[in-house]
Formats: structure tokens, C-alpha cells, sequence
């Protein structure tokens, strides 16, 4: 059945909205790359990575409201091939990249809610307050490194016991401990459970100091290929925690915290603080 003369309206606003958020982020990302101090490889690579984004914001403008789908489906493909393609250390560029996928994925939903199609499933994955209060105490002084064991529910999981798995640590980085690390993944199996999230301290006490480092990207994309692609980081700073990880950023999860204690300070839901 054609779609309605609203419908369209409706589909080229989604991808009107999407470019004015690409050409925000374009400035933005521009004058990171321009910044004083930043290295010659994270700018070049930065670069390129922002004229994938011109590019975008090109194919936007050219689609035709009936072909939004299409469009952005081709684009998330795209920019996650870049996102791998880009060398660890170049966090910026891979930063920006996540950036464009999350936006993408919102516009599909957007525009799936706009053909009457049902967006896909989310899982949900829950976190108690009080997890979060004794994790507080057992992760620092930094860096130290906790396992979160996770019950798959109906339609999510929920985050339960965490394990110290420190290893050789410092105040810059922290690797899991092999054995404690194992100790950690055989009691997650032998009460059918399993490896949902993991949880580190960084120094400092302020929402910048959360950010994962390039460290901790390759961290989780190791742990990505041998445990779930679920799976969750959580970083830890002072008063502040932020939740990051690949799942997040595309919208396959959403991240509800049950209980008191703690109260959300952007509007992703990803940064948190004690209370």
C-alpha cells in the first residue's frame, strides 16, 4: 500500500532531524580535531572520520522519503565498518563513529515508528542501587576491576553479584587477575549465571574522569568476542559512574537503576551520581 502524503512529510523530517544533528556534530568534532596538543595520527584519522560524516550528511539530503530505510541501513553498515577499520588507539575518530551509530539507530526507530513497522526489541538491563553502593567501596583506590554476574530474565537481565578480579594494577590501568578471573566465570556458571557486565575505577572525581580510555575500549572488545555482546562497562570515578559499551551505544539495551541513592545526570541515562 502507498503511503500517505503524511508519511512522507513524516520520514523526510527523520532524516531532516538526523542531518541537522550530523551537521551539530561536524562542528563539534571539528574543532576537536583542531584543538592544540592533539596528535597528528588521532587528528588525521579524526579527519577522516568526519568526512565519512560529510559524506553522511550528503546521502541524507539526496534520499527520497520513501527510501529512508534503505538509506540509513546502509549508512549503520557503513559507518560500523569504519568504526572497525580505525586502529585502537585512534579514540576519537572510533568515538565519533559510535557517536553516528547512535544516531543512526535512533532514525531507525524513528522511521520504523513512521511505516506502522514494530522497532526492534530492547533488552533491559537493570542495576541495583545498592550493587552500585558496594561495588563503590570494594573498587577503590584506582584502578581496581570487578565481574558482574547477570540473570537473564523475560525480556532483559539483571545485574547481581560482582567479583574483584584485580590484578596488576596502577593508577593509569588494571588487567584481571587470570585466576580470579576464572574463579569469578565457574561461580557465575555453576549458579546460572553469567558474565553481564564488568566495573573499574579511574582517578579523579568528575564525569570527564568516567570516559572509557582506549585501554578500556580494547578491553571490552575482547571481552565482547568471548562473552556477551550484551555486555556492559562501567566506569567509576570519585562520586561519578558511567555506563558505556557497544549494546548501549546502538540501542540494543536499556539501562534502568532500581532503588535509591543514585540519581542520573544526563539525559541518555548513562551517567550517574551518588547521592
Amino acid at each position: 500500500m502507498a503511503r500517505s502524503v503524511d508519511g512522507r512529510r513524516k520520514a523526510r523530517l527523520v532524516l531532516d532531524r538526523l542531518e541537522r544533528a550530523l551537521a551539530r556534530e561536524y562542528r563539534r568534532q571539528l574543532r576537536q580535531a583542531g584543538r592544540p596538543g592533539i596528535a597528528l595520527d588521532q587528528a588525521g584519522a579524526l579527519l577522516g572520520a568526519l568526512a565519512f560524516l560529510l559524506e553522511a550528511q550528503a546521502r541524507l539530503r539526496q534520499a527520497q522519503s520513501r527510501e529512508e530505510l534503505q538509506v540509513l541501513e546502509a549508512l549503520e553498515e557503513q559507518a560500523l565498518a569504519e568504526w572497525r577499520s580505525q586502529a585502537r588507539e585512534h579514540w576519537a575518530a572510533r568515538e565519533l563513529l559510535l557517536r553516528l551509530l547512535e544516531l543512526l539507530n535512533g532514525a531507525m526507530r524513528e522511521a520504523l515508528d513512521v511505516q506502522g513497522e514494530p522497532a526492534p526489541a530492547r533488552r533491559e538491563v537493570v542495576v541495583p542501587s545498592v550493587l552500585l553502593y558496594q561495588a563503590r567501596e570494594e573498587i577503590f583506590p584506582p584502578e581496581r576491576l570487578l565481574v558482574v554476574a547477570g540473570q537473564r530474565e523475560k525480556d532483559g537481565v539483571w545485574l547481581e553479584a560482582a567479583f574483584d578480579v584485580t590484578g596488576a594494577s596502577s593508577t593509569g590501568h588494571v588487567r584481571a587477575d587470570p585466576t580470579r578471573l576464572a574463579r569469578a566465570l565457574i561461580a557465575m556458571e555453576r549458579t546460572d549465571r553469567f558474565l553481564a557486565a564488568w566495573m573499574h575505577s579511574h582517578p579523579g572525581n568528575s564525569p570527564e574522569a568516567t570516559r572509557p580510555s582506549p585501554i578500556d575500549l580494547r578491553q571490552q572488545e575482547d571481552w565482547l568476542r568471548d562473552y556477551s555482546p550484551y555486555l556492559l562497562g562501567a566506569t567509576f570515578a570519585g562520586d561519578w559512574i558511567r555506563f558505556w559499551g557497544r549494546a548501549l551505544t546502538e540501542g540494543q539495551v536499556t539501562l534502568r537503576i532500581a532503588g535509591a541513592g543514585v540519581a542520573p545526570e544526563e539525559g541518555d541515562g548513562t551517567l550517574w551520581r551518588f547521592a
